[in-house]
């Protein structure tokens, strides 16, 4: 004889569906992100050569310092407030947390330290020693 669900059977069932939707959906977003991934290389790359063998290792791109940052920065200036210092390493090249305030007490911590390279004026700004 048919005995219809309870309603404790559907809710059950619903949320099974609500989870294996979910991962679906993730599956989707990771399809479309790989699509447009194969897109740009494709763009970047016409002639279908392999881009990847072309890219170094993380481990081979050389890092740019904290100090060495701060002090290619102020050579091209007189004097710099510490959040423009932050701002020129990133556009050279300096990797932070990408956290502002992380980042100006690196450099205000590495420049303090470095009082042979560093000094800073009664404005607050810093700029190289002499």
């Amino acid at each position: 004889m048919f005995r219809p669900p309870t309603t404790e059977e559907v809710d059950s069932e619903l949320r099974d569906l609500e989870v294996k939707l979910l991962e679906y959906n993730k599956l989707i977003e990771r399809k479309q992100t790989l699509l447009e991934y194969k897109a740009v290389l494709a763009k970047m790359n016409p002639n279908g050569a392999k881009v990847a063998e072309d890219v170094p290792s993380p481990s081979q791109v050389p890092t740019l310092g904290t100090v060495e940052a701060a002090r290619r920065v102020l050579a091209s200036v007189p004097e710099m407030q510490i959040g423009n210092i932050v701002l020129e390493a990133r556009r050279i090249g300096w990797h932070g947390s990408g956290n502002d305030r992380t980042d100006k007490n690196r450099f205000f911590a590495a420049m303090y330290r470095k009082k042979d390279l560093f000094e800073r004026s009664s404005n607050g700004a810093w700029k190289l020693r002499k």
